[in-house]
């Protein structure tokens, strides 16, 4: 898995090296030790692209798995033109391979492994900074599907095979420091 995302952060960035494009680390996620990082490019005078890496590595968060990878795809319109001010967005992501406890589950030695995916709407805002240097503020809300197997914690025997579920949940939330490439 963490070379599948090391080529992809490498695509990623390979894309985004061009004038009017914005690299981004959101500041929230790397104070919860998830490593994460965007990069954002003018499609046309109001319309943007963004793509987000995100992955968590913890095995254990207060003695539950939170491990996951995800890839993220966002649109974005700014009314008063690109990276500047207020922004609405449409976003797609893809969850590699998760290892979690669902955050709605009380048995507590429960938790799941597999795939997902999630669609939704962001509401943000860019501030410029100096030049170079900006701030990029966001909250996205939307659904989330996944297909897991569950697992005891306790003794690794499995209590489910194959299951399914979908989620409305707050998806997004970001304070990312962003800096200008190019000219």
């Amino acid at each position: 898995m963490k070379k599948k995302l090391l080529l992809l952060a490498i695509s990623v960035l390979s894309v985004s090296i061009q004038a009017q494009t914005r690299l981004k680390w959101n500041a929230l996620y790397w104070a919860a030790g998830v490593v994460n990082m965007s990069a954002e490019t003018k499609l046309a005078d109001k319309w943007t692209l963004n793509g987000d890496l995100v992955y968590s590595p913890w095995e254990s968060l207060d003695g539950n798995p939170m491990k996951f990878g995800q890839a993220i795809a966002e649109g974005r319109f700014y009314p008063r033109g690109t990276f500047n001010g207020f922004y609405v967005g449409a976003y797609g992501a893809y969850h590699h391979m998760f290892k979690f406890t669902k955050w709605n589950y009380i048995n507590k030695d429960n938790y799941q492994r597999g795939k997902g995916m999630s669609f939704g709407a962001t509401l943000g805002y860019q501030l410029k900074i100096s030049d170079r240097w900006g701030l990029d503020m966001y909250a996205g809300y939307g659904w989330q599907h996944s297909d897991y197997k569950g697992y005891k914690k306790s003794t690794g025997e499995m209590y489910v095979d194959t299951n399914g579920s979908g989620e409305w949940l707050p998806y997004k939330l970001g304070v990312a420091f962003t800096y200008r490439l190019g000219e």
